[in-house]
This record gives structure tokens, sequence and C-alpha cells, in this order.
């Protein structure tokens, strides 16, 4: 059942010192230093303080399982998505998705939507093929990822761009056979046809059933920083995982039976899982009786804004993120989505899935600059109009039925919104986006009005 949690509204009395506090913070506010965000540690953990608070938080419990082992190398018994982090910083996009990914080479897939134009529907004939061939050891290969969710409707006004997929279990490879637990992805460009560009990235983080290989930590950090194989040519991995990059020998090997991935992540993609987690949302195909906040581990994984075409200049389209988990051979879609939540069971075949037919939006919005901790409305700085979001939140914030928590102003990303977020918002007010990536410093006289309503409501609730 869901936890409960008192409000912690600010007591009526309170509003006098508030509005002190207010009034001093607007006269500081002006010689404050900007403080950007910056980027996270990619080992499949959350940091509140830097991904700010979740852009969407799951409403349905997992009908793909319920991952029980807690161990941050694989997962066993399921697969779910509790929510979803994500910010744009130092040109990267760097997208948490907390959860579990079975280790049994179920897909976290995940389609961006970063410029104009794109596919409302995914149309496996127009989009590269052979992305993802390989499904999981011996199921052969198949035409690839995008051609097995051909048909996949996406909500109206998502047109996807870019395609990455995640994937992890045990892989057999080497003349002299070698088992590991392994983590790969796919990308793929979808806005230039059958032709667009594709890559495979992966690397082997742990030797299967056993002890750690030689020189690699038993389960952290687990991220392509540490340990991992970014190619063929990157001599500063370990050998096992030097011969997973290795390309096919197709004068020796033909058949490709040493298992060689050609693993060459020629994109900039950056990734690391923990997949200890064993909280969040229970096995189930409706509304979940669990608290999805509690996860704090899952995918993480950040992109350059140059590979997704996307810039920080001008005023850009929204940039958006579907992200839902999938089996291993692309033909069948969960009940695990980004975004409102769908509230029903496994949706089945892709070709047969309308995202648009389903009430609420099944993606979520990554603010397009940095998020400056404490702009709770995200204008570029923290401001008097970050309180107002405060306010509104802490009035109808809940943890009851997760249906849709309003999350935009938790400051702390301790789930909940109280006054330790309006505490967050003060030590951080003035606090501002550099020129370039905001609209300039917001005139005074909106702040000083707000200022003005504190005082006049305190005055009349103390008669």
């Amino acid at each position: 059942m869901p936890r409960s949690r008192a409000r912690h509204v600010p007591p009526l009395a309170s509003l006098l010192g508030i509005a002190l506090q207010l009034a001093v913070l607007l006269a500081a506010s002006f010689t404050s230093a900007p403080a950007v965000a910056q980027l996270p540690k990619l080992n499949g953990q959350y940091y509140p303080s830097i991904y700010g608070a979740p852009l969407s938080v799951q409403n349905t419990a997992t009908q793909y399982g319920d991952a029980t082992n807690g161990d941050a190398r694989y997962a066993v018994g399921g697969s779910e998505i509790d929510y979803v982090a994500a910010n744009v910083d130092s040109g990267r996009l760097n997208v948490l998705v907390a959860g579990n990914l079975e280790s049994n080479f179920n897909k976290l897939n995940i389609f961006i939507d970063s410029e104009p134009g794109g596919m409302n529907v995914v149309d496996g004939a127009n989009a590269p093929a052979g992305v993802d061939p390989y499904c999981c050891p011996g199921a052969g290969t198949s035409a690839g990822a995008l051609q097995g969710l051909d048909g996949l409707k996406f909500d109206d006004g998502f047109e996807a761009d870019h395609f990455l997929t995640f994937s992890n279990g045990e892989h057999t490879f080497g003349a002299d056979p070698i088992t590991a637990w392994t983590l790969t992805s796919y990308y793929a460009d979808l806005t230039a046809g059958p032709a667009g560009k594709k890559s495979e990235i992966g690397f082997q983080y742990q030797s299967s059933g056993g002890s750690p290989l030689p020189g690699q930590p038993s389960y952290a950090p687990i991220d392509q920083l540490n340990n991992g194989c970014l190619g063929p040519d990157d001599n500063a991995c370990d050998p096992p995982e030097h011969e997973f990059a290795e390309p096919v020998d197709t004068v020796n090997d033909p058949t490709n039976a040493k298992g060689h991935r050609d693993l060459l992540n020629d994109v900039g993609l950056l990734m690391g899982i923990d997949n200890s987690n064993t909280q969040g949302v229970e096995g189930g195909a409706g509304a979940t009786m669990s608290d999805p906040g509690t996860a704090r581990t899952g995918l993480s994984f950040s992109i350059p804004l140059s590979t997704i075409n996307r810039t920080l200049t001008g005023v850009p389209s929204p940039l958006r993120l579907v992200a839902f988990i999938g089996n291993g051979s692309h033909s069948h879609v969960s009940n695990q989505f980004a975004g409102d939540g769908v509230l029903q069971g496994n949706l089945g075949s892709p070709a047969g899935v309308d995202l648009s037919a389903i009430a609420g939006d099944q993606f979520v919005t990554v603010p397009a600059a940095p998020r400056i901790a404490g702009d709770y409305n995200g204008n570029g700085t923290v401001d008097a109009a970050d309180f107002t979001v405060w306010r509104d939140a802490v009035a109808s914030h809940t943890l009851g039925g997760f249906a849709r928590m309003d999350l935009t102003a938790d400051g702390n990303g301790d789930f909940v919104v109280d006054d330790l977020d309006r505490q967050f918002w003060a030590d951080r007010f003035g606090d501002q986006a550099p020129p370039a990536l905001t609209g300039g410093v917001p005139e005074p006289a909106t702040a000083w009005a707000l200022l003005a309503g504190l005082i006049a409501a305190a005055v009349r609730r103390s008669r």
C-alpha cells in the first residue's frame, strides 16, 4: 500500500516571515552568482541535485514482472519504469530511467523528438534496418528493432527523430568462450530514411555467476567511463571486453561462432546501469499500489545534443522522450511507459499500439536549457514566480494514488513538496542561467507585487 505522508503546509502565521525573507532575497538577488546544473555520474543512480525532480512518475504496476534479487549487475524477475529524470547541460542530454531492466534481453526503448518533423508512426520500411538485430543469444538475427516496432503510433504531436534501445543479459563470446553479463545499446537516426546512421554501443561488465573479472569492480561503478570498451581500437579496456568489441572475422569465422559484436561507439553515447532496485512499482496490470518514488537506481545515459541535431540557440521545439519496456525481439510492448501512464495491462503487438488513444501523454518533455536548482517554473532564474509554483504545488500535493504527482517544486528530490523545498528555493534565490540561455532578468515589479500580496494575506488572516 502507498506510504502516507502529511503535507507540510506552512502555518498561516508564517506568511509574514516568508514575506520578510522574500524582501531580503529580492534585495540580494541582483548580486547573486549564477549556478548551473552539472553532469550526473553515469552509474545508474539518481542524483536529485543534478537531475532535479522527475519528469514523470509511474502510476501503473508492471506486467513484465517485479525484480527481486537486488544485484546491481543483473536483474531477475522483471522490468519496470518507476520514473524518468533528465536535464540538458554541457551540450548533452542526460537521462535516468529509474527501475529495472531484466537481464533476459528485455528492451528499454527510447524515441527522441528533438527537431521539427519526424515519425508519428514507426515506419519500418523508411527506417534503418539491422538496428539491434540479435535479440538474444541463440535467437538468430532479425530485420531490426524499427521493423519489429513498425506501426506503433505515438501521441499526437510527438514525432520521433532518433532512437535508442538498451538491453542486458548473459552473453558468451570468444575462441575460448567467456560468459559475461553485458549491457548493449543501439542508436539510429530516423531523419534520413533507410540510409540513416546507426551504431552499436556496449560493454561487458561482469563475469556470469562468478567473481569480477581481473581489474574490474564487483558491480559499481558500472559505466562506460569505468572498464567500458569504446571500440575495437580501444586498448585501454580489459581483453574480454576488447574481444566483445572486435568485428566479425569473415575469413576465419564467417558464421561468427566467436560471438563478436563489432562494438563501435561513434555517436558519443555514455551509459551506465544499476539493476539493484527492489522498490518501486509491484507486479500487476492496473494502477500501482506501491510507491514508485522509493526507487533510486536504474539505467542512465548521456548523448551529445549534436548527435540528435539539437542546439540551444533561438527558441527550439520541445525536446521530448518516449520511453517504454518491450521484449527482446521488439515484437511485444509492455505497460511500462514514461509519462502519464497507461493504467492497463501490456499493450501487446506494436502494430496495434496507438498511444494517442490512451488518456494523457505517454512521453516526457525535457527542459530545453540547463536546469537551475530552485527554478521551479523553468524561466532560467530563481525568482519570486518560483515561490508561486511551490505554493500551488504544496496546496495540491499528495502521495496517495500516484496518478499525477505534482513534483515540479520538489527541489531537494525527496518526492514530496513541503517547506524544505521553499527553503531550497530561498537558498538559491537570484541564481540564473547564463545570458545566452535565458530571456534576460525578469522585471522586479512582479516580485514586489507578490511580496505585497503575501503581506496583505498575512494581515487579513491575523484579524
